[in-house]
């Protein structure tokens, strides 16, 4: 090339206009420049072109599927029997407007389609479309994409010190029969940036459990607050003892009364028959033992002074024996009546003079013993004041006896 034509190129080039085409009378061939270095450069590519409009990009629409299973079967086709784009394309068209849709594309056995607007997808969707006399299903999702199955749960641990190994953590939780997968520290968030501080918090990411964790787990010698998806709270441990139901106090109870005993609502277990009666009977019982106490108390009382009485009788008849015998002496000599009498009244009068006065004081305490022993289960049980006075009664008659 001659250098005058030369710089005329690069002038072309500098100023951003495509080399124009050259039609050489001979032969009626057409020939297009070669582009330049410059403009290999610039692009980084032998094929570009410069557009004055960008390449159209894809909507955020979601694609439509196709499974050729659905129009052939179980059967593989022969190669003449495949379904092409244009068949495709030419049934969309019979539904939607052509410009609206943005790519067809095949693979492994599956036709995407990409719209441009949602509302054509949603009437595809419930319409379909027909391709050679028959109706095919169109697929909202990628129907040969399975959810992954293994379904996970996310466990927050914290209070657990830095310098302890998460080792221990993993070990607390294989105990509970939670099979962990990985074990990760969480990491300070400023300004929507992750930064490499730590937080002191592990997130514990683990497969699907039934029974939930406690809220403080033991691990090593630390106490961890746990949270996951799906814990009780601490609220729900608490039992109410208005209703009976977990969840609140008796303070913030919306419910009824429920009864203890026979598990029914609008009353208290106080108010309920059946401990009405219980308690009846236990009373009636309670007080036929009182009342049998009382009368054997009574009747040893009684038998203890009886006793006391037949003791005092021989004492009476040996006092007559001995008056008897000293009007028989007195038929005799005086001298000897008198040395006789003071005999008798030295040997008789002091000693059962003792006698009875420490009769009198055994029966005294053994009467008082009694009276404090009736009255004190009446004390305890909290019985009526009438038959503690009766037998108040009764024992006072009885000293007044003595």
């Amino acid at each position: 090339m001659i250098p005058e034509q030369q710089n005329e190129s690069n002038k072309q080039d500098l100023d951003g206009k495509q080399p124009e085409i050259d039609k050489s009378p001979s032969g009626g061939s057409e020939n297009i420049s070669a582009p330049s270095f410059s403009n290999v450069v610039k692009h980084h590519s032998a094929n570009y072109q410069a557009y004055s409009d960008p390449e159209p990009k894809l909507t955020g629409v979601k694609p439509i599927f196709i499974k050729e299973s659905d129009f052939f079967g179980n059967k593989s086709p022969p190669k003449e029997l495949w379904i092409t784009h244009v068949e495709i394309y030419k049934a969309l068209e019979h539904k939607i407007k052509p410009q609206f849709v943005r790519g067809i594309q095949r693979i492994k056995q599956m036709w995407r389609i990409y719209l441009d607007t949602a509302e054509d997808r949603m009437l595809l969707l419930t319409e379909g479309i027909t391709l050679r006399n028959k109706t095919i299903p169109l697929h909202s999702q990628n129907p040969y994409y399975q959810k992954d199955e293994w379904l996970t749960t996310t466990i927050r641990v914290k209070n657990i010190p830095l310098s302890a190994d998460d080792g221990q953590i993993d070990r607390e939780l294989r105990q509970k029969n939670i099979d962990v997968i990985s074990i990760n520290r969480e990491r300070l968030r400023v300004d929507n940036l992750v930064t490499h501080c730590w937080t002191g918090d592990r997130i514990v990411l683990c497969k699907k459990f039934d029974t939930p964790l406690s809220r403080f787990l033991t691990i090593g010698k630390y106490t961890a607050r746990v949270y996951h998806f799906g814990q009780l709270k601490d609220t729900d441990m608490f039992l109410c003892n208005k209703c009976q139901l977990k969840g609140h106090n008796i303070h913030n109870c919306p419910n009824e009364w429920k009864c203890r005993l026979c598990n029914e609502y609008g009353h208290k277990m106080l108010e309920c028959p059946t401990f009405i009666k219980k308690n009846s009977g236990k009373q009636s019982e309670t007080e036929g033992e009182e009342q049998q106490e009382t009368t054997i108390a009574i009747d040893e009382v009684n038998a203890k002074y009886e006793e006391s009485q037949q003791n005092e009788t021989p004492i009476e008849n040996d006092k007559i024996e001995e008056t008897d015998e000293q009007s028989e002496l007195t038929e005799g000599d005086d001298e000897d009546i008198l040395a006789h009498s003071m005999s008798l009244n030295k040997e008789t009068t002091p000693g059962n003079n003792k006698k009875k006065e420490r009769k009198q004081e055994k029966l005294l305490t053994s009467l008082q013993k009694r009276k404090d022993k009736s009255v004190t289960p009446l004390n305890n049980r909290h019985q009526n004041q009438q038959k503690q006075t009766k037998i108040h009664h009764q024992l006072n008659l009885t000293f007044r006896n003595f």
